[in-house]
């Protein structure tokens, strides 16, 4: 979490973002023992929330505001940064808004759509995680609906297929997805991730923790196969988009993978209406 603060006003809200966090996490704990969903938000919840948190005071400062929280604003941040669970949305919001001593301002707030917030995900760029949809409708209608609101670019965006067979993640596979993947990284394309496997989740780890390193103004980021790895040129507009199933997000997937995405929920209702 270094350099994320930058002010004094933030850092008197440190204590209780943490408390509220720890709160949150703990009732989660105790909820899902035993579940996979006993670690469904993780650290990185409470890292990239102060980071957004952080970002957006200072906007206000070079704006010529004051530099200080503001409460809808903190809000979106949440709903970005804990979302996933849709009906656990309230319950985190008020324990954040408690902790801060703002729980009677909650409910004259609004509440950021779902698709706003994938828009708000997309266009941040490095100041956000990756982006994972969670869905119990089909992959082609998720993306029709990214595709037809303008949340994604046909021209600046591939979709890459894994295997619909459970046991098909061969090496060759592996490879051929991360040769793609390297391709959008240096021309800075949204890669929409569908049916894919744990290895090549394995491949991208240290792209997901957005882990970049920059050099004569380039950034690199490392791809990793087996025990070697290779440092690939990225351009900064360039962003992951996983589309996986709501339950087994929910049931399969190892939490450091999905502490590593700010995560929202496509239903039924959203693909319907929106």
């Amino acid at each position: 979490a270094s350099g994320i603060v930058e002010h004094d006003g933030l850092k008197m809200y440190l204590k209780a973002l943490a408390q509220a966090y720890h709160d949150v996490v703990a009732d989660q704990q105790k909820r899902f023992a035993g579940e996979s969903l006993a670690d469904f938000w993780g650290l990185r919840e409470f890292y990239s929330l102060v980071k957004k948190i952080n970002y957006d005071i200072n906007l206000l400062g070079a704006q010529g505001q004051v530099r200080d929280l503001e409460p809808q604003q903190l809000v979106y941040s949440i709903q970005r940064n804990f979302g996933g669970r849709p009906d656990d949305m309230e319950a985190v919001l008020r324990e954040f808004f408690h902790k801060l001593g703002k729980e009677q301002l909650l409910e004259k707030l609004d509440r950021m759509p779902v698709l706003q917030l994938i828009q708000e995900n997309v266009i941040a760029k490095q100041t956000a995680r990756h982006l994972m949809i969670l869905t119990k409708s089909s992959p082609t209608s998720v993306m029709s609906l990214l595709y037809d609101h303008g949340l994604l670019d046909h021209e600046q965006s591939e979709v890459i297929f894994g295997s619909e067979f459970p046991r098909d993640d061969s090496d060759l596979q592996i490879i051929m997805s991360l040769q793609r993947v390297k391709k959008c990284m240096a021309q800075g394309k949204t890669v929409l991730l569908v049916n894919s496997r744990e290895g090549l989740f394995e491949a991208l780890y240290d792209l997901l923790n957005q882990n970049y390193t920059e050099h004569s103004g380039q950034l690199y980021a490392r791809l990793a196969f087996g025990n070697s790895y290779t440092l690939c040129p990225l351009v900064e507009d360039f962003r992951i988009v996983l589309i996986v199933d709501q339950t087994e997000a929910y049931m399969k997937l190892a939490p450091p993978l999905l502490n590593r995405f700010e995560k929202q929920v496509l239903s039924r209702q959203h693909l319907l209406t929106d």
